[in-house]
């Protein structure tokens, strides 16, 4: 009969313990192993902390670089309305637009006046 042994375990075949006979070398093996297993516990809800620790980081880190981005292109329409409004083409255009609408509003004001009479 082989026995697949574990590295780090001893080997518990039937008839080593019952050769052995010794109840608490057993026990204390067991001891051991129940150690183990608790410290892969602690080390499992520690990894499970650093994970939400490093989840909310990002989620921090994410919502300021959503926060940026908008703040880059808030920036760039600042900088946009800015050169428009002092380039020498717009406000040519925006007194000719102004211009105009008086001159729409003169000739409805005629017609409605001669209309009227």
């Amino acid at each position: 009969m082989t026995t697949i042994v574990n590295p780090g375990f001893e080997d518990f075949r039937p008839e080593k313990v019952q050769s052995a006979g010794n109840h608490q070398c057993v026990m204390a093996e067991i001891d051991k192993i129940n150690k183990d297993l608790q410290e892969l516990k602690d080390g499992l809800v520690d990894t499970s902390d650093t994970i939400s620790k490093r989840t909310t980081i990002f989620g921090v880190w994410n919502d300021c670089r959503n926060k940026s981005s908008s703040w880059q292109v808030r920036c760039h329409m600042l900088e946009v309305e800015l050169a428009t409004q002092f380039s020498p083409y717009m406000v040519s255009t925006v007194r000719n637009t102004k211009q105009d609408c008086a001159k729409c509003t003169e000739t409805i004001r005629n017609y409605v006046g001669a209309v009227s009479e």
